[in-house]
């Protein structure tokens, strides 16, 4: 099953100026050659609303899912505003069926039992992050690239021209005004857009639906979207005529959004192999792989304050011992039961004051899973500091803890690099499998430090990456004052006199090149 996308950027209405909701489209396509069952969860049901949230695929077949996401109250709206951090994520999962199954038993009353009759072996599990962002200043189109399906009847008609395929285009308007908007292609008699242009009021989407009637040829057809700010008293008549578009306080205002898009043909077709890049065969198609989940820019940037140190603090260890729990309680001060493994890397940060300094950590969650560790080692590069977790409750995870060491070892640089062991979840002392005595005596007998921590309970959270930023600048500031200074040959004259002449010999070579070319540049057309 193909997702896009796997991060949403939710824009922050204020209650006070707005009680609009906020809307997003996730898109799923069935990239397979059978049908495909689905169901899409949230870690936070009471926040957001997904329209379907289950359903059935058959081959080639894509579904556009509405993410709602409903007011928030001004508290809300003021402590998200604050931190611009959001831990809220989507679970879609999937499963390949056979025909007999029917969409009653993937979303009706027996759904559950439907669901948790399938072996986990069969169950694909995706995961989508999401980023706080503030308010829209745009229309926002729902898809990255627009993917028209064959139309398997014959008889389907728009106006007097058949139908050869289908798409439907959705604007979504999370701006403060309405907006106007129209549609161009590249290949004007190849389709029909209905309606080619419209307003969209705030807060609200628009469905386009665009019909192929002519055989698209080897190229990619593109698409323009075209918007601008409508005022209250601007009538859909009006935006219907080119003049009101190239009048001169509405063409200063114009942005435009450009997509791409594809053509997915029929299995029986494949044979084709002149059709060029504009073509999508289902047989080709593999389904999506999760790998990364990288932080946008506008979470990296959004403390952009001064600080006196930047330290890059990254987190292993095994799956479900807690590493994500650790980094939202210090990041956001927040716990929740609700669970959903990892996905590649997350990413949080935290700006505080350390030894009189202003300390800004990037802090990196990583996922536990063996298929994820060749993403997780390309996050060792660069790091400060490594804080290596395990459960208190699990023996298999503190055995493990030498084999993320001996990782450490392999991408690190063992002196510039600090090591803290955490040993998770202890608020469950009556499941502890892990003596704190054998965790403290693995961790002496290899100079490291080890504290026990309760995500749940924020126990001993923050002190423990203060602990090991106050670690981090110990070991910058040893090796700063360890660094040999360099050499003043500013009082040398036998160097200075030879630094000349050197110098000189350079300007001669140029000189000559120079000449040789006849036109004082290089064969790159740089300057000489």
């Amino acid at each position: 099953m193909l997702v896009e996308p796997l991060h949403l950027n939710l824009d922050l209405v204020d209650p006070s100026m707005s009680k609009q909701s906020v809307i997003k489209l996730i898109t799923l396509v069935n990239s397979g050659s059978g049908n495909a069952a689905f169901k899409i969860r949230t870690t936070a049901r009471e926040r957001y609303s997904t329209t379907p949230n289950s359903g059935l695929l058959g081959p080639g077949q894509e579904c556009d899912i509405v993410v709602t996401m409903l007011p928030l109250s001004q508290e809300q709206y003021v402590d998200f505003s604050s931190t611009m951090s959001c831990t809220d994520k989507f679970l879609v999962r999937s499963c390949l069926t056979d025909n007999a199954v029917t969409e009653e038993q993937v979303r009706g009353e027996t759904a559950a039992s439907w669901w948790n009759s399938r072996p986990k072996s069969d169950l694909t599990d995706q995961v989508i992050t999401c980023s706080y962002i503030r308010q829209a200043t745009r229309v926002e189109v729902g898809q990255s690239k627009l993917r028209f399906q064959k139309e398997k009847s014959t008889q389907k008609m728009v106006g007097t021209s058949r139908v050869l395929a289908e798409e439907v285009l959705v604007l979504i308007n999370n701006t403060k005004q309405r907006q106007a908007f129209k549609i161009r292609t590249t290949a004007r008699d190849r389709y029909r857009v209905e309606p080619s242009c419209g307003i969209v009021e705030s807060g609200q989407k628009y469905s386009v639906r665009i019909s192929m009637v002519q055989p698209r040829g080897a190229t990619s057809d593109k698409f323009q979207v075209r918007c601008v700010v409508a005022e209250a008293d601007t009538e859909e008549t009006q935006i219907k005529k080119n003049e009101w578009w190239s009048e001169p306080a509405i063409k200063s205002k114009l942005y435009d959004t450009t997509l791409d898009s594809i053509y997915i043909s029929d299995a029986e077709e494949s044979s084709d192999v002149n059709r060029g890049n504009g073509y999508l065969d289902l047989k080709k198609t593999e389904p999506a792989t999760t790998l990364a989940v990288l932080p946008t820019d506008s979470s990296i940037n959004a403390d952009e304050g001064s600080y006196d140190a930047l330290l890059k603090i990254v987190l292993v260890g095994d799956s479900d011992v807690g590493k994500t729990s650790l980094l939202t309680r210090f990041s956001d001060d927040n716990f929740s039961n609700s669970f959903i493994s990892t996905i590649g890397v997350d990413f949080r940060w935290r700006t505080m004051a350390i030894k009189d300094k202003n300390i800004k950590l990037q802090i990196w969650d990583t996922a536990g899973q063996e298929r994820f560790r060749t993403i997780t080692s390309a996050y060792y590069r660069g790091a400060d500091g490594i804080v290596v977790v395990y459960d208190i409750t699990n023996k298999e995870s503190f055995d493990h803890v030498e084999t993320w060491m001996k990782e450490i070892h392999k991408f690190t640089d063992d002196n510039h690099v600090r090591v803290l062991v955490v040993g998770n979840k202890c608020d469950l002392e009556d499941k502890r499998e892990i003596p704190t005595s054998l965790a403290r005596e693995y961790c002496n007998q290899r100079g490291m430090k080890v504290v026990e921590t309760s995500a749940k309970t924020a126990t001993r959270v923050n002190a423990a990456f203060i602990d090991m930023a106050e670690e981090i600048l110990e070991n910058r500031q040893k090796f700063a004052d360890n660094k040999p200074k360099e050499a003043d040959y500013s009082a040398d004259t036998s160097f200075n006199q030879a630094s000349q002449n050197c110098e000189g010999l350079v300007q001669s070579c140029f000189a000559f090149i120079k000449g040789k070319a006849g036109f004082g540049h290089t064969s790159y057309g740089k300057q000489i």
